[in-house]
Formats: C-alpha cells, sequence, structure tokens
C-alpha cells in the first residue's frame, strides 16, 4: 500500500530556487557595486577635482580602472549566482529527497523519506506575495544531524503537501 502513495507523488522534475530571488540577488548586486563606483568617484574626485597629492591624469585613470574592476567584478558575480541557481537541485522521487549543490565540487545528499516526522514552510511577506518559502524537513534517523531545507523554492505549500502525503 505504501508504494502505490509514493507512486502518486513523485516528482519526475527538479526544484530550484526561485527565479524571483536569483533575479533580486543579481539586481542587488549591480546596484550596490554601482552605488559604490559613483559614491567614491564622487568622493575622490568631483568633490576636490583639484587636489594637491595626487595629479588630475592618476585620479582619472585609477577612476577608469575601478570602473572596469566593478564591471568585472559585476560580470563574475552574476555568473556565480546563475551557476549556483543551475547547480542545486532538490528531487524527490518516490521515498527519498536527493539534494545535489556546488559549483566546483558538487556534492549530492540522499535523505530517507521512510522516516519523514514533519514538514513545515517559512515564507516572508516577499515570499508570500510571490510565491517562493523554504520547507524543512525532520527526519528521524540515528544518523541524520541536519534538517533538510528546500530554501527559497517556488510553490513551497505544493511540496509540503505533496511531502505531508508521505506522512499518511
Amino acid at each position: 500500500m505504501p508504494d502505490i502513495i509514493y507512486e502518486q507523488i513523485k516528482m519526475v522534475e527538479p526544484i530550484r530556487e526561485s527565479l524571483i530571488v536569483l533575479t533580486t540577488k543579481i539586481l542587488l548586486t549591480m546596484i550596490t557595486i554601482d552605488f559604490l563606483y559613483i559614491l567614491l568617484r564622487v568622493l575622490f574626485f568631483d568633490l576636490n577635482p583639484h587636489s594637491k597629492f595626487i595629479p588630475e591624469q592618476y585620479v582619472t585613470g585609477s577612476f577608469f580602472l575601478f570602473l572596469i574592476f566593478s564591471y568585472v567584478l559585476e560580470i563574475c558575480l552574476v555568473i556565480f549566482f546563475i551557476q549556483k541557481w543551475v547547480r542545486t537541485l532538490y528531487i524527490i522521487e518516490k521515498n527519498t529527497l536527493v539534494v545535489r549543490s556546488g559549483i566546483l565540487k558538487t556534492t549530492e545528499r540522499v535523505y530517507d523519506l521512510k522516516n519523514l516526522r514533519s514538514v513545515s514552510v517559512s515564507q516572508g511577506l516577499l515570499g508570500k506575495l510571490f510565491r517562493f518559502g523554504s520547507v524543512e524537513i525532520s527526519i528521524t534517523s540515528p544518523n541524520l544531524l541536519e534538517k533538510p531545507i528546500l530554501d527559497s523554492i517556488p510553490n513551497p505549500r505544493e511540496v509540503e503537501e505533496r511531502l505531508k502525503k508521505i506522512l499518511l
């Protein structure tokens, strides 16, 4: 009988972090780096263009290099966030939860859901508005030291309902 229940709730497609969360991380990173560039530019050059200590051509050249560095940093961070998003997967199959993560070193953790004790969802205000949140899973197992958390996933209530069917 339990095998029939597991077959009914099988999820074939992997679950990833919400696109809203990924987009927010990228936009906040870009805005922060651009703000820092503008702030440094205004403080060191625009407020005091004729400094006695540093010739103008060195200041202009150094800010051009800082601009290039800030763009390279933005591009690297955007690639990092996208790679992390692509390589972090949560897969729920029959009676197991598989968590794959890592950019350079991929780790795969398999959790047995036969001993599933409880499932809880946490959503903030933006999570409720844009339908994403985290699902925390409690499994009773003597060898399990941490609780698996499906972080910032879309439609967490749907995943919670599917996992609660295993409890029955």
